[in-house]
């Protein structure tokens, strides 16, 4: 089976703040070049690791903006299998997605979501959960007991805070130690972290090995350092292959083309002022208002799985005004 992988593409009628006005042409012009690979490498079907659109809120997401971006994913008439993200779902619960875009999305001719095994392919799709710790298990029980799963190499798709052995965040994550100590074989391709990963392999205590392989988001949200760098890319997986992932890079402008650099010299000035006076009257300081931030500051507080969602969904859309 020879599958193209998208990454996170978050696409959104309203550009990001530090985005110019043409966010939502530039994204759809990579989605349609990331088709077209698919096309190129005569793949079975195009996956999108979740996060396709980036305002939860239904009433912020235009039907034009749903129907463009079904007319780029099914212009060649590949099967498409869509794992759900955070950014695609309210409250991180599967049962919001009847009421949002991508739940609409997946109305569309030959688009479907993946979640748990598919039916024709041997993949499984994983969506991010509202309690990795609580849910994680239930959902590996379905990976491990999938008849089809076990006649093929099996790929898991998902969208998780997966993070390689040795590297951490300040937000809520998942060592990759721990998800192949469950996962126990086979590969494992993740969305949601927006740097690059790239592939590496982990071996589990039973004599197990999990493939696990992250290319980063066709989108740019964010700017700083890695993002400026970032070139956006797609992954070709081919269970036939020696190296079954394969990264393929995206035609793409420059950073400078895209983002409002100079006005994030100017934000960024101004929160320096505001951390030295912070600092001048001996209070708490500024490392930068980050989504990943606010969280984790939240996270340390202890708050319940549903109210760190919530607060989660309030700071996103603040942020994305």
């Amino acid at each position: 089976m020879k599958a193209l992988i998208i990454g996170d593409i978050h696409l959104s009628d309203r550009p990001p703040s530090i985005r110019m006005d043409s966010y939502a042409d530039e994204i759809l012009e990579k989605l349609a070049l990331a088709v077209q690979v698919a096309v190129d490498q005569g793949v079975d079907l195009i996956i999108s690791a979740g996060d396709v659109f980036h305002i939860k809120s239904p009433s912020r997401t235009s039907h034009a903006l749903v129907q463009r971006t079904a007319e780029a994913l099914t212009r060649p008439g590949l099967p498409v299998r869509i794992v759900p993200g955070n950014h695609d779902m309210q409250h991180d619960r599967v049962d919001s997605l009847v009421k949002q875009p991508l739940g609409t999305l997946a109305k569309m001719t030959g688009i479907e979501l993946l979640l748990g095994p598919d039916t024709e392919f041997p993949i499984f799709g994983l969506p991010y959960l509202w309690d990795w710790k609580a849910d994680l298990p239930t959902w590996m029980r379905m990976w491990h007991e999938y008849p089809l799963l076990h006649r093929h190499n099996r790929l898991m798709v998902t969208h998780a805070p997966i993070f390689p052995p040795g590297e951490s965040a300040i937000y809520e994550y998942i060592s990759a130690t721990d998800w192949a100590e469950q996962q126990e074989m086979g590969y494992c391709y993740y969305g949601h972290i927006h740097d690059l990963h790239g592939q590496y392999t982990v071996h589990t205590s039973s004599g197990g090995m999990v493939e696990f392989c992250n290319q980063g988001a066709l989108s740019r949200g964010s700017l700083h350092e890695a993002t400026l760098k970032c070139k956006p890319a797609v992954t070709l997986y081919d269970d036939s292959a020696v190296n079954v992932f394969t990264r393929i890079e995206i035609p793409h402008k420059p950073a400078e083309e895209v983002f409002k650099l100079a006005e994030k010299l100017v934000e960024d000035t101004s929160a320096q002022r505001l951390d030295d006076f912070l600092q001048s009257v001996s209070q708490t300081t500024l490392s930068g208002l980050t989504l990943e931030e606010v969280i984790a500051h939240a996270e340390k507080m202890n708050l319940k799985p549903l109210t760190l969602s919530v607060i989660r969904e309030v700071v996103e859309d603040v942020m994305s005004r």
